[in-house]
């Protein structure tokens, strides 16, 4: 199975540099700005930085359900949505809850990849 995961982390909010997948919090949260540049750096690199080969969502439920859950609630409000984007939605919710996580993150590839290809010309 190709591994997708960069393609995951991206589709997630995740930003490479230097080589790490960063998630950054929304600066609404504010919570940076409560902490020292220390406790920052040490925040970051326990929460929030993955470098490519620790990216899970191939492996593990805890990584990919949240991914199939934001496709869940982008695609299931797209009252005018394309047809190939409610194909793949369709094919993703239609899975039953045995599916082995392979399949599962080879749905939720194509969805991302299809996505992709219509939102980030």
């Amino acid at each position: 199975m190709k591994n997708n995961n960069k393609l995951f982390a991206e589709f997630m909010g995740y930003e490479l540099r230097n080589n790490l997948y960063c998630f950054f919090t929304p600066p609404e949260f504010d919570i940076w700005n409560k902490h020292s540049e220390e406790d920052r750096k040490s925040i970051e690199s326990i929460f929030y930085n993955f470098e490519e080969d620790e990216l899970e969502y191939h492996s593990s439920w805890d990584w990919l359900m949240p991914v199939v859950e934001k496709i869940r609630t982008t695609a299931g409000c797209l009252i005018n949505s394309d047809s190939q984007e409610k194909k793949y939605a369709f094919m993703l919710f239609s899975l039953s809850v045995t599916t082995p996580i392979e399949t599962v993150y080879l749905y939720v590839s194509n969805y991302i990849e299809w996505y992709n290809s219509v939102y980030k010309k």
